[in-house]
């Protein structure tokens, strides 16, 4: 990093779409799942945005087409990581979750959250602790709460509300 460069703020809002089934705590989103793929690519969440627009910048090339929390929304990428759970007193996970970039201006970055998620709280945050391509030197953090949710179906979306500041002038091909 070069003494001239500044950081870019971002404060984006992204609904992460998610299906919970299988044995244990393993997440799965059935509607990732075609004909051929690896059981490796089964894994993970759909992830899809209101709007990621800088703040204070709405030019058209940083416009993802609006989308958010329907179920036909459009995809702008996927969640995955590590989730487990780390509390014996309350409901609690521990994420490591990475939110890959795979449409729009962000294609090809992903941004890294790591932290603790009390899931009986209404407000939670995590922080941002890195990031790639675009969002490389990414810090900040993500607020998030339960969307939505269907028993029935085992289908929810999160929303998470990220603030994060990153090198301004990188792009995912540097």
């Amino acid at each position: 990093m070069n003494q001239t460069q500044e950081m870019e703020r971002n404060d984006s809002h992204v609904d992460d779409h998610s299906e919970v089934s299988g044995v244990g705590n393993e997440l799965r989103n059935e509607s990732m799942i075609s004909e051929g793929d690896q059981i490796a690519d089964h894994y993970g969440n759909e992830l899809r945005s209101e709007s990621l627009i800088p703040e204070d910048d709405q030019t058209a090339d940083h416009l993802i087409p609006e989308a958010g929390t329907d179920r036909n929304s459009e995809k702008v990428g996927r969640a995955r990581g590590l989730i487990t759970f780390t509390d014996l007193q309350e409901s609690a996970l521990t994420m490591n979750l990475n939110f890959v970039f795979t449409s729009g201006p962000y294609n090809g970055s992903t941004l890294c959250m790591l932290g603790r998620n009390p899931m009986g709280k209404k407000y939670r945050e995590l922080a941002i602790v890195g990031g790639t391509g675009v969002f490389r030197m990414a810090r900040g953090y993500a607020s998030t709460n339960v969307y939505s949710y269907d028993v029935k179906t085992s289908y929810g979306v999160l929303e998470y509300n990220i603030h994060v500041a990153y090198l301004e002038g990188l792009s995912a091909d540097q």
